[in-house]
């Protein structure tokens, strides 16, 4: 199943599950593929969510607030969706979470590590920062 997508949607896929995107594992249902993004990234967002739904059956975006005395103004805001159950998604699980603990699958993702996924990795995760009037790289794996 997953050899039948275009190298596109391999890419655009590992790329988000590279950088905020997750497949959940509970033991009662099958895993989702889902991602979330703040406010704040609400056009990136929206933008995941178009591509990707072309290739997995993606739910309805989903607002969500949620208290945390953390943070500045008591609260933080974001954009939430997951998939229905799917083959596709079964099988991202298998190479992911090989023991139900997320791991990189160095091979798999070879064929796909396109500058797509770079890209798409990188959107969720890195940043540049400007220091002295210089651009300062940040590290971008956690």
């Amino acid at each position: 199943m997953l050899r039948q997508l275009p190298i596109q949607a391999l890419s655009m896929i590992n790329g988000k599950l590279l950088g905020d995107g997750n497949i959940s594992i509970e033991k009662t249902r099958s895993p989702r593929f889902r991602f979330s993004h703040s406010i704040h990234d609400q056009a990136w967002f929206f933008h995941c969510y178009k591509q990707l739904s072309n290739y997995l059956p993606l739910s309805k975006p989903k607002y969500r607030k949620v208290l945390d005395p953390r943070t500045k103004n008591g609260f933080t805001e974001h954009y939430y969706t997951q998939s229905r159950k799917c083959e596709i998604v079964q099988q991202l699980k298998t190479l992911w979470y090989p023991n139900n603990r997320k791991m990189i699958p160095f091979e798999f993702l070879s064929s796909s590590f396109t500058p797509l996924c770079l890209a798409w990795w990188y959107q969720d995760d890195g940043h540049l920062k400007m220091e002295n009037n210089q651009i300062k790289k940040n590290h971008f794996i956690h």
